[in-house]
């Protein structure tokens, strides 16, 4: 087979016998044989740029900085595979280029997070210093008001802190832009309570952000600054202009499609949303861009058509794309420029490229280049769910409606009457959903151990009615504001909203409307994405092998085992689950925020329930000793765990270790005390992180193990971490 004017195999071999040989044979022929399927895919080849990329971004964060030579290594080993290979083929190109794009994306995340480095606070801090209000961002769902500072490094601070209060009305008000002196508790930010679950950490350190803490009495402005200029002060008038006019949960949605102020809505209304797979209407991303966008382009192109003088002398097309973009950046910036929105930004820029330029635009090619654009600014954001759930779901889109049978359903609808086209449509916007949902469950399972089993149903009302209805109306409502005549527009929004959170509400309320899981291996979730690369990328019969990538790493997904036992770093929270899936807290109803944690890791939406229910379990006021049944051979873990800072006798406490496998304490043990597999008390919690303990197997996971090479981990710089001694 000629490809390019040489054969696999050709002059780039040694010798005429290679055929001859059954091993040569074999590769010559499975060359062949990939090199055909690239050819055929040949124009499919750039939408993997951004995979190659993002393998070098999550080699890095595998791996830390100390991963670049590994890194380097199977570049090498790529380069040097090119070799053997024919000179002009798509083979040797795609090899190379792979190696290329390997070392280009672990380089773009290690410059990145070098400029991060040396920003984070070492150890907790108390005192009282001056700064300047950046942001200020109020949520209601928590009851908190979150102040972003400027410390200009001062006090050996660093230069951007986060600090939190009660939201009260009676406190001073604080706008950003003021100058104020506040005494506060500061502390590094906080890493992952448990091993799995979310790290604040990062998110802050690729932020800036150094540390955060809490205000400890009043604040005092020293000076009232101009925050103009800045997107804070239109958006909070905004937003406080919508909740004038439309009250309770409907006005803080309003006022969040709006301006991007989420801060209104109510932890009962945010948890309805997030139940029912529809809290991405509340993040300010590609659904509302591509909506403000479309109707400033539609608006503009048939105004502009109704001039002939315009119409015959200038581009429509490309003065109402120029319209939509100004449309969009305004929007990014007023909404707060966060990297979601951005992304969404670009994305918008480049299908009005296209619409401007009369070509198709949603395309593979365009969702490839936004995805390149972002990770060369932001190589972190393709670790994230909003990078990961935002271009899945778009590709999910854009790959079905590609099929041939869609684009048949599409012309033979369009040939027909208006009934046949409406009900096209829903079937269309049923099968779209549906797809999407598939593609994004094992996604928000990954990152959330949770998704909504109802989340297609639901999303086929909620995104019709909030890119059709309810935001042109908004827009409306504030455009006409002024006139005093909006007051019926204000209603029919509030409605409309009202109808949204109902749909939201039965979808989270319903029986089984919550799927959870509880945490699985990265391994898993990288076989189920290289799955639906190859589905949603390639268009030729090898894209179905993706379904069997799908199906293995779902399989691995369900069969990944939830740990026994979770501790948290400080020892105080442990969480243990017994064989029918029950999880038990050691301090129930205390610390909820952690307990939920711990309950997303297992996998568990059941009831906080206390220790003392849990069948194995003798505790008193002070000591819980705890038997945990292993299903696998009916062995048995049997565990001391101390619940008090009260004084306790001490050869009855080296005795209890004595007879134990663990030892788990908030406090520090002593150093008589040894249970013959694992201690784990206050200074070895420190050292390890929190724990997920596996009792079939004697193994444990702690938080340092799977941080340990990340540069903002606070565990980066222990040398004695945690291990348990084996069971004799």
């Amino acid at each position: 087979m000629d490809f390019g004017g040489s054969t696999w195999g050709g002059d780039g071999y040694a010798s005429s016998t290679w055929d001859e040989a059954p091993k040569r044979a074999l590769f010559h022929r499975v060359g062949t044989l990939i090199e055909a399927e690239l050819v055929r895919n040949y124009h499919q080849l750039p939408l993997f740029v951004p995979v190659g990329l993002g393998a070098g971004v999550i080699a890095w964060f595998s791996g830390g900085p100390s991963a670049l030579w590994p890194v380097i290594a199977i570049a090498a080993v790529l380069f040097a595979c090119s070799q053997m290979m024919e000179r002009d083929g798509l083979c040797r190109m795609v090899t190379i280029r792979a190696g290329a794009l390997l070392l280009i994306g672990f380089a773009l995340i290690s410059w990145r997070a070098h400029g991060q480095a040396d920003q984070t606070l070492e150890k907790p801090w108390f005192g009282r210093f001056y700064a300047q209000v950046e942001r200020v961002e109020a949520k209601a769902s928590l009851v908190k008001e979150y102040f972003y500072l400027n410390t200009q490094a001062r006090q050996g601070l660093p230069e951007h802190v986060r600090l939190a209060r009660p939201l009260d009305p009676s406190f001073i008000q604080v706008e950003a832009g003021d100058v104020i002196v506040v005494r506060a508790r500061l502390m590094p930010p906080a890493p992952p309570a448990v091993p799995g679950a979310y790290d604040f950490s990062e998110r802050a350190f690729f932020q800036g952000l150094g540390a955060t803490g809490s205000v400890l009495g009043p604040i005092r402005v020293i000076k009232r600054g101009s925050d103009f200029g800045s997107s804070q002060s239109l958006q909070r008038p905004l937003s406080q202009l919508v909740q004038s006019r439309i009250s309770g949960d409907a006005g803080a949605i309003a006022a969040t499609l709006a301006s991007g102020d989420r801060g209104g809505i109510s932890a009962a209304a945010d948890e309805w949303m997030r139940s029912s797979g529809m809290a991405h209407l509340l993040s300010i991303s590609g659904l509302h861009v591509t909506a403000l966008v479309g109707t400033i382009y539609i608006l503009i192109a048939r105004s502009l058509a109704l001039f002939p003088f315009i119409a015959l002398r200038a581009n429509i097309p490309l003065l109402a794309a120029g319209a939509g973009a100004a449309g969009a950046l305004f929007y990014t910036w007023l909404t707060g420029a966060e990297v979601p929105t951005i992304r969404s930004c670009v994305a918008a820029m480049l299908i009005l490229l296209a619409l401007a330029m009369g070509r198709e635009p949603l395309s593979m090619r365009m969702l490839a280049i936004g995805a390149t654009i972002v990770i060369v600014l932001w190589p972190e954001a393709i670790m994230g769910p909003s990078f990961q759930l935002s271009f899945a779901a778009v590709a999910a889109i854009i790959a079905l409606h590609d099929m041939p049978w869609m684009r048949a359903m599409r012309e033979r609808a369009a040939q027909a009457g208006w009934a046949h086209r409406f009900a096209n449509g829903l079937v269309s916007l049923f099968l779209t959903g549906l797809l999407v949902e598939l593609t994004l469950s094992p996604i928000a399972l990954y990152h959330f151990q949770q998704t909504g089993l109802y989340g297609a149903l639901a999303n086929l009302i909620a995104i019709p009615l909030t890119t059709f209805v309810i935001m042109p109306l908004v827009g409306l409502c504030l455009a006409l504001d002024w006139t005093g005549l909006a007051g019926p527009l204000w209603s029919a929004t509030e409605f409309t909203i009202d109808v949204l959170l109902y749909v939201a509400e039965a979808a989270a309320t319903a029986p089984g409307a919550k799927v959870m899981a509880p945490t699985f291996p990265p391994i898993s979730f990288g076989v189920f994405a290289f799955g639906l690369c190859s589905l949603y990328l390639l268009t030729t019969r090898i894209r179905w092998s993706g379904l069997a990538f799908i199906g293995a790493g779902l399989a691995m997904m369900a069969s990944s085992s939830a740990p026994d036992i979770l501790v948290d770093s400080s020892g105080h929270h442990l969480a243990v689950t017994d064989q029918a899936g029950r999880t038990y807290f050691l301090h129930a109803g205390k610390g909820e925020f952690v307990q939920d944690m711990m309950q997303e890791q297992m996998g568990q939406a059941n009831a906080f329930a206390p220790i003392e229910r849990y069948k194995g379990a003798q505790c008193n006021a002070h000591i819980c000793l705890i038997t945990v049944s292993v299903a696998r051979d009916g062995q048995k873990l049997n565990m001391l765990v101390t619940r008090s800072n009260s004084y306790l006798d001490y050869p009855a406490l080296i005795a209890a270790c004595a007879a134990v496998d663990l030892a788990i304490s908030d406090r520090p043990l002593p150093k008589d005390c040894k249970p013959k597999w694992l201690k784990a008390d206050l200074f070895a919690l420190r050292k390890s992180g929190g724990l997920a303990i596996y009792a079939a197997d004697r193994d444990i996971v702690s938080v340092a193990e799977t941080q340990r090479h990340l540069p903002w981990s606070v565990y980066r710089a222990e040398t004695d971490v945690l291990r348990p001694t084996k069971p004799q």
